[in-house]
């Protein structure tokens, strides 16, 4: 009798360390996904474009400068259609190539813009100074409409570039270019 009641009470202890071990397990599980979620950086699925309701278009007046202006929207425009209505503007203005298509974008949570652009920015630029008008235009028209933006990084077909044609240092995001503004 008292063989089965020692064997009664050890399999009560094995149960007990087994329930401790399992809610020991699943706690540090708990914890470690906590903070891996904290250490994650926060990307937001678009970027936040200022609540007015104009955008601001940079667009080349010369060969090295740039000028501003505005282009009136709904103030309950979604945030793609903004970025197409800059995109279209840009063209009109012949900023950028004709050709050439936004396939995605985003922000992160330290103010950087990441623009997937298609190969044409690359293809249709001929010249150092297209180069300098085109990026900058892109740049400062998606900085100038974001509340939070600091720099904007280049992807071409989604990979860094090193440089469009040889002038610019793009595998590294991009600030706002106030030297090229007109005054």
């Amino acid at each position: 009798m008292s063989q089965v009641y020692l064997e009664e009470e050890e399999k009560g202890k094995r149960k007990k360390i087994i329930i401790f071990i399992a809610i020991f397990v699943a706690a540090l599980l708990i914890i470690g996904a906590y903070y891996r979620f904290l250490k994650r950086p926060k990307v937001t699925a678009t970027p936040e474009t200022a609540k007015a309701s104009e955008l601001n278009i940079i667009y080349p007046v010369s060969r090295f400068r740039l000028a501003k202006k505005t282009v009136q929207i709904k103030n309950e425009t979604p945030e793609r259609t903004k970025i197409d209505i800059m995109m279209k503007a840009l063209k009109d203005e012949k900023a950028i190539p004709e050709r050439l298509e936004l396939y995605d974008y985003t922000i992160d949570s330290n103010g950087i813009i990441y623009t997937n652009l298609s190969g044409h920015l690359i293809e249709d630029i001929n010249e150092p100074s297209q180069e300098i008008m085109a990026l900058y235009s892109i740049i400062n028209t998606l900085i100038s409409n974001t509340g939070n933006a600091k720099a904007v990084q280049i992807l071409i077909e989604g990979r860094p570039v090193y440089t469009l044609k040889g002038l610019i240092y793009t595998y590294k995001p991009l600030p706002y270019n106030n030297d090229l503004m007109e005054d």
